[in-house]
């Protein structure tokens, strides 16, 4: 008999264990069980640095298809991987997929090289979920070639001949988080392997849709979450793998306090209290109230909570849709500093703020007892932003994850000049509660946390 089963692999770059792109990377471990019948899923790590031997993985895994899965952090090493199976592999079906995968966003990414010239190449606008399993089905025995790339849900195809995109770029999403089967945790990378560090993913969406954020891409406000028992089952899968790190991924742990419950009822059930976690907190506008919100996490032990700030320039939170109020934000901060030092999230050069008030946002973080992580505005994939790039002046380099090096907000070498400042700041010995200050991934100073709380 004929074996006729077919291989979907799934190709990824290892990367550091981070909120950013869960989401996406939960979503790959979730492909095997709800790929149709015929179909098998392998997975291939693909080195950094060596695109020959990454194309020889591919060839060994016996691909049918190829699902890339990138987020910004990859996206050079992703452009000459393809550029590779461009040159030793046309034949074979690509599609991208992940925090990157909006068709524009993908353009000015191969830019950077000769183009996108791959023969037989898609972009996957979405959840995974949502996309990849009714495409397999459709695909079913069929010829795997530009054409069959053509007319699936989700999925926008490279026109090579004519250099155009065919399809609708419309974010797809999950409706009902309950149907997805738990995410195996099997073939995490070595970095999240070597961290012994694993994810729990309680809700999708958000309510806020910031327009610097990814989230922009969500077209309502809609949380969508898995149900308490799903919850317990995914602490108790990942706890079972002997993780000391567990990454909660939610848009804001304090949008579904019973949602928290939950969590916190489960570590103690499993009596997990040698497990720490990581979370995201935001934003707080003048109706949080951070007894009522926060109380019961204050019982989870904490490795990391971030809590985004961005900027207190009014003109930038408001073209931002942000709500934070600073007062309400302060007194947050000073309660969440019982339990765990907050570590909040600037941005440097946003549409509508300025230099002077890049600095006063900078102050303002000094005087809280928290770490400080500073990035400089990004323009990323679905957000506001990035189709308002003509309208703020926005100049990114997307050699460099799209970063912005000059707008209307901060022409010529402002937001370089900024960034010195800040350097210089960070690293005086300028009075201040602050204890950690970063940039750009750049450790500024150092301090002893205990010390000034």
């Amino acid at each position: 008999m004929v074996d006729t089963t077919r291989t979907l692999a799934l190709a990824y770059f290892p990367r550091k264990f981070c909120g950013e792109a869960a989401q996406f990377e939960l979503g790959l471990h979730r492909l095997a069980p709800m790929a149709p019948s015929g179909w098998g899923v392998v997975w291939v790590e693909l080195d950094h640095d060596d695109q020959d031997a990454n194309v020889r993985a591919v060839r060994e895994a016996g691909a049918d298809l190829l699902l890339v899965h990138a987020n910004r952090t990859q996206m050079v090493e992703t452009v000459a991987f393809v550029d590779a199976m461009t040159e030793q592999s046309p034949e074979l079906a690509l599609v991208l997929s992940g925090w990157v995968g909006k068709p524009a966003y993908v353009d000015e990414c191969f830019a950077i090289s000769a183009g996108l010239r791959h023969p037989v190449f898609a972009v996957a606008c979405g959840e995974i979920e949502a996309i990849i399993p009714p495409m397999l089905e459709r695909l079913g025995d069929a010829r795997l070639d530009a054409d069959s790339l053509v007319g699936h849900r989700g999925i926008v195809a490279w026109d090579a001949q004519n250099g155009t995109w065919t399809g609708d770029d419309e974010f797809v999403f999950v409706e009902d988080m309950n149907t997805l089967p738990d995410a195996s945790i099997d073939h995490i990378s070595k970095e999240w392997r070597d961290a012994h560090a694993g994810w729990v993913e309680l809700t999708r969406g958000c309510r806020y849709r910031c327009a610097f954020c990814f989230a922009s891409c969500y077209q309502h406000a809609r949380m969508r979450s898995f149900s308490p028992e799903r919850i317990r089952n995914s602490i108790r899968l990942v706890a079972e793998k002997g993780v000391k790190v567990m990454g909660l991924y939610t848009a804001s742990v304090s949008l579904d306090i019973d949602l928290m419950s939950t969590v916190v009822e489960t570590f103690r059930e499993l009596s997990l209290s040698d497990v720490t976690v990581v979370g995201a907190l935001g934003p707080i506008d003048k109706k949080f109230i951070p007894q009522d919100k926060l109380e019961r996490l204050s019982r989870l032990d904490w490795n990391v909570m971030t809590v985004g700030l961005q900027s207190i320039t009014p003109e930038a939170t408001r073209l931002a849709r942000r709500p934070d109020d600073k007062d309400t934000f302060a007194r947050t901060m000073e309660y969440l500093s019982g339990f765990v030092t907050p570590e909040v999230e600037l941005i440097l050069g946003l549409p509508g703020d300025t230099p002077a008030g890049f600095r006063q946002t900078i102050d303002f973080a000094f005087s809280l007892p928290v770490n400080v992580t500073v990035q400089t505005f990004r323009v990323d994939p679905w957000s506001s932003y990035s189709g308002q790039r003509e309208l703020h002046g926005l100049k990114a380099d997307f050699t460099d994850v799209a970063r912005v090096y000059e707008s209307k907000a901060f022409p010529g070498d402002q937001i370089r000049q900024s960034a010195s400042w800040l350097r210089d700041v960070a690293r005086s010995s300028r009075e201040r509660r602050a204890h950690h200050v970063a940039l750009d991934g750049e450790h500024l100073n150092s301090r002893d946390a205990s010390a000034s709380r």
